[in-house]
């Protein structure tokens, strides 16, 4: 019986022969590796509900569509925007109307043409999203605001 402990969690594999032994040891490498993966996917998860929540104040409702105001910085709206909907992606088109600006302009910025933000969104079939990335550059100006109120 070959046992392990990875992250807090025990794992037990039973061996039969040697052979044995070197499977069960890449499996646990590999256990390891994918653990670790979660876990970060799961840090980010979490760093992006506190963004959503301290981001609901640039949010407003008119005439049955919500906009993003208060925010100077067109990509750091496309982030509170794609951020509302992370981690699943959002049209461009919808991005740019919450937003105020034009969708090509939206698109520019997206792939990169237009300021330095490429790495902080992600192409994806149905749209566009934050990549992780971009969820950390967003909780950063989160913190550089709330330190310039204090």
């Amino acid at each position: 019986m070959l046992s392990a402990e990875i992250s807090g969690f025990k794992i037990e594999i039973k061996l039969n022969s040697i052979d044995d032994l070197k499977n069960a040891y890449l499996v646990l490498l590999d256990l390891k590796s994918r653990f670790h993966e979660i876990e970060q996917k799961h840090k980010i998860r979490i760093i992006a509900e506190k963004c959503k929540m301290k981001t609901k104040q640039y949010w407003i409702e008119t005439d049955n569509k919500r906009i993003i105001q208060g925010v100077d910085d067109k990509p750091i709206g496309m982030m509170i925007s794609l951020i509302d909907v992370y981690p699943e992606s959002k049209k461009g088109s919808l991005v740019a109307s919450e937003v105020g600006i034009s969708h090509p302009a939206v698109s520019r910025y997206f792939s990169g043409s237009l300021g330095e933000h490429s790495d902080y969104f992600e192409e994806k079939e149905d749209g566009w999203r934050l990549s992780e990335e971009g969820v950390i550059y967003l909780e950063n100006w989160i913190g550089a605001k709330e330190s310039q109120k204090q």
